[in-house]
């Protein structure tokens, strides 16, 4: 995904990638040079925070998917906050992305891609509300972003939980 995210863009953009994914020297060096760095899943991982902030801070774009791994059936998962409290505490917007296709064309049980139709719908900024609570501003901002996301999903695969809109 993130190839196909960044290419509208014409600057870098850093992203976090699933720690496991380095372990193999030759795709670990190659995801390096494209600008990822490692993050560790199952618990808050301070070296990945801090290379985010230093990006961020730096006014680099950073690309974090909320979700935090790839989805096994298809159907958008819940967010982790991380990304969120980042943004709210370094006053930096947050822009959803939907995707449409891409779990088709490459489910997380095949090793290759079959052909297929991918979709990306780049929605608005969204900025986190500044002055108040980190945690409540990184929650409503979630749910901002997790529902604008929802929006241009198909109808089957919209969470319960979100108003289509």
């Amino acid at each position: 995904d993130p190839p196909l995210l960044s290419l509208p863009f014409r600057r870098p953009i850093f992203y976090m990638a699933m720690a496991p994914l380095f372990q193999n020297p030759v795709f670990g060096w190659l995801l390096r040079r494209v600008g990822a760095f490692p993050v560790q899943l199952e618990s808050a991982d301070s070296r990945a925070t801090r290379e985010a902030v230093r990006a961020l801070q730096a006014g680099e774009a950073v690309l974090i998917f909320p979700e935090g791994g790839r989805a096994y059936d298809g159907q958008l998962q819940p967010f982790k906050p991380g990304a969120f409290r980042l943004a709210c505490s370094l006053r930096v917007p947050v822009l959803p992305v939907t995707i449409v296709g891409a779990y088709e064309a490459w489910p997380a049980h095949r090793v290759f891609p079959r052909p297929g139709r991918v979709t990306i719908t780049y929605h608005p900024p969204i900025h986190g509300e500044p002055g108040a609570d980190l945690r409540e501003a990184a929650r409503r901002l979630a749910e901002k972003v997790r529902a604008t996301i929802a929006s241009a999903l198909p109808p089957h695969q919209r969470p319960v939980s979100v108003d289509p809109g």
